[in-house]
């Protein structure tokens, strides 16, 4: 990593956060204290971007911030095992439904709006 010009970096071990409470001042006190130039958070999708949002509002420096929850869960198979078929033509939400259908319906459930602001 130093070769690409990281020569400081820092993990920090997330507890569980609930969508409805994503709050945790000890990542606050770290980030705070190192002053870190990138952030990158590798948990579970719509979590992250509220965690995101969440340390933002209570840092006062710029820093970017990546979510990449996702990647890590495709590597690790805790996601969706997706092929390179369905991939390909853009179905991986159809894999994601039928892999864990209670907790995909309801996401995809709420997004229909979406499509129709598109048509």
């Amino acid at each position: 990593m130093r070769k690409k010009g990281f020569y400081k970096l820092y993990s920090y071990i997330a507890p569980n956060y609930f969508r409805s409470n994503v709050k945790d001042n000890n990542l606050i006190f770290k980030i705070k204290k190192n002053k870190p130039n990138i952030i990158i958070i590798n948990i579970s999708g719509l979590k992250q971007e509220l965690l995101a949002k969440y340390i933002l509002q209570r840092i006062n420096f710029k820093c970017s911030i990546l979510c990449t929850g996702a990647a890590l869960g495709f590597l690790s198979g805790t996601q969706a095992p997706i092929n390179s078929f369905f991939d390909r033509f853009y179905m991986g939400w159809l894999i994601r439904l039928v892999y864990n259908f209670k907790s995909f319906y309801p996401r995809i459930k709420r997004s229909i709006f979406l499509y129709k602001l598109f048509i």
